[in-house]
């Protein structure tokens, strides 16, 4: 038995709307076969205030140097005037401030391959703390799995590990990390 549309609507599959009218990203990285990226990702807005409170939070916290003055009491003292805090809580002598430099490598750590900053130095003396972004790291490692040895390479030349802070989430060589984005992807 079949039944007349007697009102004249034309009836659609429900499908086909709910493909036509997907506008979320994430929703929309899922459904197809696209790939979500780090810039896709930041524009959703969840994501990038989430990034950002994280990222914020980090760079606002001092960083303090403490050193032990009894070793069987525990007793600890605090650093105050240190070139090293100041480098890290005032000015990385880069282009960016300590609070910029601080949230820079956070984002860099949560949703990149890591967060890196190359150590200048004369001598022994750390004259300032560069920032360098992700993108431009590449990390150049050995094959071996027990003598495991790397060095990074930056605007074509080649630097030791020593000459990094790195910061690196769910690591397995030291080198780079895997960010949140490439996870869940």
């Amino acid at each position: 038995m079949e039944f007349k549309n007697i009102f004249k609507f034309k009836i659609k599959n429900s499908t086909e709307d709910a493909q036509e009218q997907v506008d979320d990203l994430l929703l929309k990285a899922l459904l197809s076969e696209n790939k979500m990226d780090r810039d896709k990702a930041m524009t959703i807005p969840a994501v990038s205030s989430c990034v950002d409170l994280i990222c914020n939070t980090f760079a606002m916290i001092p960083i303090k140097l403490y050193k032990e003055v009894d070793k069987k009491n525990r007793k600890v003292e605090e650093i105050i005037d240190d070139f090293r805090v100041r480098l890290l809580n005032d000015d990385p002598e880069d282009t960016l401030d300590a609070f910029q430099f601080k949230k820079a490598i956070c984002e860099d750590y949560l949703m990149g391959q890591g967060g890196y900053a190359f150590i200048k130095r004369r001598r022994n003396n750390v004259l300032s703390l560069k920032y360098v972004e992700d993108k431009y790291i590449t990390p150049m490692k050995n094959f071996q799995h027990i003598d495991k040895y790397v060095e990074f390479m930056v605007d074509g030349e080649i630097y030791k590990q020593y000459e990094f802070i790195t910061l690196l989430r769910n690591s397995k060589d030291g080198a780079s990390g895997t960010g949140v984005v490439e996870e869940i992807n």
